[in-house]
């Protein structure tokens, strides 16, 4: 959906009102919290009447009927600046709200059509109208069903019983119903007649007197071959009106009854003109082949047995899997293409059917297209027992009935059908198709094995489609067809993730990313009508931009409806325990439910498998253990809690979980409060970092800064924030970066937390975390300035962070020597020094790694080393990330020693213990591919240290760049490729100009030395001049180092 920009901290954001279901303002990914119940009445109010004026007294009337309080006017001013700061947080004090805006006699919400989610509907509805009128019912379709996936529930669901919510509940619920109608008439027209004839029960359930719906319904049946039902329908419909309300049906629907006992030609369904490419094909081309994605195996197999059919031998298959999986699309796409005659019989879940009923609707079929003449010998043998199912071929009834045994009668009416079907079929080849299988009577399940037993050398192909039963009449008829030679199964799972992206990619018109295939893939389990429902709503409100969020946090509102069906035919029982399981989470453990519900173990178990059976929930490989077989599952029940019961029931969950349910601490927190949730968070945080879920740690985190939002401003919130900030920032360090703008933010908010408390070690640990961002962007003037703010700062105390920052900048700007200084005083102070809360390394490890490339550059090389190998040993018992940024610092150091065997062996453990983490691989990996090239392979080397640059660039670091081009031109100078060398290295020598980052400066001009040696012819007297260069910036630096290596070239040169 479209939503307004707004003004936010960054100039503008997204807002979007919603009111198609509760109450909702989103400011792009985050809910509004919206205040007390009448300030949200004020908005929901103003929303209905959107860009109308609405005056003071009816606000009142609305808001407190015909008694207002004394202050009604003043609680009212007071609501409507309390919204007007929320929706206009950065709007000046004087500046008038353009929003929520005065206007005489009261309040006017100025909004765009596309920010209010009631006019998107309304919009789209029209829209898919007009769509249909002009032939194109395939784009009619989408664009409705964009429409009704913008529900989320009733309208205004939180003020059910508001004179102005009902108003407009109607309104809009009528237009919900006419735009599923016309849907349901695109689907009609895009030959979909089997699958919508469920969704119509369901909409006449709701409005059974609604005459449109059951025209459309016996229009479904009747396309579905399934006259027999449609000519039922029409005489449900009329007896309804006529003796509830005592009325006829009107003459549309009396011409369409007419019409299906004439066989109607108009009725057939006209190829639909679809509103592609005028090179897309033939307009009367099948549906679009996303339709059966993932269906390939299991509809060659039902054409492989529809082909042993016409040849004589004949099957049962029958095809089982959950609701919406594809069974009857399956089955309707092998009739549509069959060259046979194809009848189709239905079980429904509605009770009343009589018995036989699936099969009565396929002879009814068949006979119907028997000749005239045929018929009177063709039944003849079977008048007495088709009777019961066909009255209108029973003679007059006994005098007397008969005293019969039901069961034999049953086997006769058995026999008298399969035979029948048998002979039919002698004519010509016949599909049969039983569609909903678990919802058949006894003797239509009868019929199944004494039909099977004949189809040996019959040329009938039977399909069969259920729901994986429990213990009922129809897993009895399984398990006795499963003995029969002639019976196939065919279970139909959800699509994989190749074939969900596949769908994906057809439906939406361009390559979905790979997290939103995961994500839909994830929460719908590949079911292909969840999935399509999901893609319905991406579709919606023009999502596509915000695809990722929508799908991963909202229910389509045509899955909502299905899976409440199924719901509530679970025992009550079952049902609350669901409740605390979806609060759980997506997977939940027997030993939680049972201490949230107080229940007895074997009544929670109880519960958990009456969902197992319903197919709801499955089994995880640990005992006690499951898992909602879709999150669509676990969400649509967890919608269905209040606010209030579902903050409870977190806390319940919560202290079940305790330290291990920091998600629920923070969920409950309106229940428990901020002092008794945050320490829970913290704790799992710490413990999410001990397992490197690091994406998780900063979630308790950031949530963790939310409670604090909420709270007064006090000595023990700052201290707290300031505390959270600190330990956000670090952790932004190691998972984006320190250039990281969230980790900027974290460190900058921290920074004035703790100069407002006066707290010096805080204030340094701060600015070292702003000095690692600059240093990260190679900004080496600005990481001077913090550098000497820290050690101000801890002037008269000593710092080590403020002369480890100090040493570090002089290094990194060419000053090997002053820099040494500095390292050598805080690696004696951080020997004595505590490390702060929030290190990501200890400080004197940090100081060892720092001072040993100085000590190298130096000439120092063997104390260099030693300080290497110290602090590595340092760190044997710490965390992997820990390790893993020792290292990387110890490979970088012994690829500027040019120790290739050193610098490959740390560089490959740091990665194997870096796992995902972007700052420490990058550089690494780097270090890796150039090992690689100078142990032999410069080709392989060279390439991959190219995509190793690409990253560290994609995270807009700039430091240690010019050194990783240094390492790629000798790459590349090793494969041949000279000039591209050259071109590297004239790159680097940019970098360095205009960063000042120098400590590589010298090296690089001895590489680009060398470089010109390797041309074609070489260019010998440039060479000469790049190593002199080399030499004299070694010299000026006191880069011992690196002079003698150039002394060494240029002595090679003579």
């Amino acid at each position: 959906m479209t939503v307004r920009l707004l003004p936010g901290g960054d100039g503008t954001r997204q807002v979007e009102f919603r009111i198609l279901g509760p109450l909702e303002v989103a400011a792009g990914e985050r809910l509004l919290e919206l205040g007390r119940p009448k300030q949200r009445a004020v908005l929901a109010i103003l929303l209905v009447h959107a860009n109308r004026t609405v005056s003071l007294e009816h606000l009142v009337d609305e808001l407190w009927g015909e008694e207002p309080p004394a202050q009604a006017m003043a609680s009212l001013q007071a609501y409507v600046s309390h919204l007007r700061r929320l929706l206009e947080p950065e709007r000046g004090a004087r500046t008038p709200a353009r929003v929520l805006v005065s206007q005489a006699p009261g309040y006017r919400m100025r909004i765009g059509a596309d920010d209010l989610d009631a006019a998107r509907f309304e919009a789209l509805t029209a829209e898919g109208r007009r769509l249909l009128d002009a032939g194109q019912p395939d784009r009619g379709d989408d664009t409705l069903g964009q429409a009704l996936a913008l529900w989320r529930g009733p309208v205004l669901a939180d003020f059910p019983d508001a004179p102005f919510a009902r108003a407009e509940r109607a309104r809009l619920d009528d237009l919900r119903l006419g735009a599923a109608e016309d849907r349901i008439a695109a689907g009609l027209a895009l030959g979909r007649h089997a699958g919508i004839v469920s969704e119509l029960d369901q909409l006449i359930g709701a409005n059974p007197y609604r005459e449109s719906l059951h025209g459309l319904r016996m229009l479904a049946l009747y396309r579905a071959g399934r006259q027999a039902e449609a000519l039922e329908a029409y005489q449900r419909i009329h007896r309804v009106l006529r003796e509830d309300l005592g009325v006829e049906p009107n003459p549309r629907l009396d011409r369409l009854h007419r019409q299906i006992l004439e066989h109607a030609p108009e009725l057939d369904l006209a190829p639909a003109i679809r509103s592609g490419p005028a090179d897309a094909g033939p307009r009367d081309a099948p549906e679009p082949a996303d339709a059966l994605i993932g269906r390939a195996e299991p509809l060659k197999a039902l054409r492989g047995a529809l082909a042993a059919a016409v040849d004589g031998h004949g099957r049962l298959v029958l095809l089982t899997g959950e609701p919406g999986v594809g069974k009857t699309r399956l089955a309707e796409e092998l009739g549509r293409h069959a060259s046979v005659t194809v009848a189709w019989g239905g079980c429904g879940e509605e009770p009343g059917a009589p018995p036989f009923w699936p099969w009565t609707q396929v002879l009814q079929r068949l006979l119907a297209e028997l000749p005239a003449e045929l018929r009177p010998a063709m039944l003849a043998p079977y008048l007495p027992e088709l009777g019961s199912l066909l009255p209108e071929l029973a003679g007059p009834p006994p005098a007397a009935p008969p005293v019969v045994d039901v069961e034999v009668v049953r086997f006769r009416v058995c026999r008298a059908v399969a035979t029948l079907l048998c002979r039919l079929a002698a004519e010509r080849p016949l599909l049969v198709v039983i569609d909903d299988l678990q919802w058949a009577d006894a003797g239509s399940l009868r019929l199944l094995p004494v039909l099977a037993r004949e189809l040996g050398s019959a040329r009938i192909l039977v399909v069969g489609t259920y729901r994986e039963p429990d213990e009922t009449t129809l897993a009895a008829t399984l398990a006795a067809l499963a003995r029969l030679p002639a019976v196939d199964r065919v279970p139909l799972r959800g699509l994989t993730e190749d074939d969900v992206r596949q769908l994906m990619a057809a439906r939406l018109g361009t390559k979905p990313t790979e997290r939103l295939v995961n994500v839909v893939h994830d929460r719908s389990a590949g079911n292909p009508f969840f999935v399509l429902e999901l893609l319905r709503l991406l579709g919606s409100e023009r999502r596509l931009a915000a695809a990722e969020q929508a799908a991963a946090s909202e229910v389509p509102a045509g899955v909502r409806d299905v899976l409440r069906r199924r719901l509530a035919g679970l025992p009550e029982q079952t049902q609350a325990i669901l409740l605390v399981a979806a609060v759980a989470g997506r997977e939940f453990d027997l030993d939680v439910l049972r201490e949230v519900s107080g229940l007895a173990d074997e009544t929670v178990l109880d519960a958990v498998e009456a969902a197992l059976l319903s197919g709801l929930v499955n089994e995880e490989a640990a005992v006690g253990r499951f898992r909602f077989a879709h999150a669509l599952v676990r969400e649509t029940i967890y919608q269905e809690l209040s606010r209030v019961r579902r903050a409870r029931l977190h806390a319940r969950v919560a202290e079940a979980l305790d330290d291990r349910g920091g998600v629920h601490w923070w969920l409950a927190a309106p229940v428990v409060g901020t002092r008794t949730a945050l320490p829970h968070l913290l704790t799992a945080a710490d413990q999410a970092l001990a397992t490197l879920a690091h994406e998780e740690a900063e979630q308790h985190l950031t949530h963790a800064l939310d409670l604090l939002a909420a709270e007064p401003q006090s000595p023990e919130r700052t201290r707290s924030e300031l505390d959270v900030q600190m330990r956000l920032g670090t952790l932004s360090a190691q998972l984006h970066g320190a250039q990281s703008a969230s980790g900027r933010a974290a460190v900058t908010r921290a920074r004035e937390l703790a100069e407002q408390l006066g707290d010096g070690p805080a204030t340094i640990a701060a600015y070292r975390s702003l000095y690692e961002v600059a240093v990260a962007r190679a900004e080496h003037t600005h990481a001077r300035e913090l550098a000497e703010r820290m050690l101000e700062v801890s002037r008269g105390t000593d710092n080590a962070q403020a002369h480890l920052a100090m040493g570090r900048t002089l290094w990194c700007l060419g000053e090997p020597g002053a820099a040494r200084e500095h390292l050598e005083h805080s690696l004696d102070l951080a020997r004595d020094t505590p490390d702060g809360p929030h290190e990501l390394l200890p400080v004197e490890i940090t100081a060892r790694l720092q001072l040993a490339p100085v000590l190298d550059l130096l000439g120092h090389e063997d104390e260099a080393a030693a300080l290497v190998d110290v602090a590595i040993a340092g760190t044997r018992t710490h965390a992997p990330l820990v390790r893993a940024g020792v290292l990387t610092s110890a490979a970088l150091i012994s690829a500027l020693r040019r120790d290739v065997a050193a610098a490959g062996a740390h560089a490959r453990q740091a990665l194997d213990l870096a796992g995902p983490l972007p700052a420490w691989f990058s550089y690494a990996a780097a270090v890796r591919s150039w090992t690689l090239a100078m142990e032999g392979d410069p080709v392989a080397g060279a390439t991959t240290l190219r995509e190793n640059l690409d990253e560290i660039r994609s995270r807009g670091a700039r430091h240690l760049v010019a050194w990783v081009l240094g390492m790629l031109a000798e790459a590349e100078s090793m494969s041949g490729h000279a000039e591209e060398a050259l071109r590297l290295l004239a790159e680097a020598q940019i970098l360095v100009a205009r960063s000042g980052e120098r400590m590589h400066e010298a090296e690089l001009h001895r590489l680009h030395g060398r470089a010109l040696l390797a041309t074609a012819p070489p260019r010998t007297a440039d060479a000469r001049t790049a190593l002199r260069l080399s030499l004299d910036v070694a010299r000026r630096q006191g880069a011992e180092l690196i002079a003698r290596r150039a002394a060494a070239d240029l002595e090679a040169l003579v």
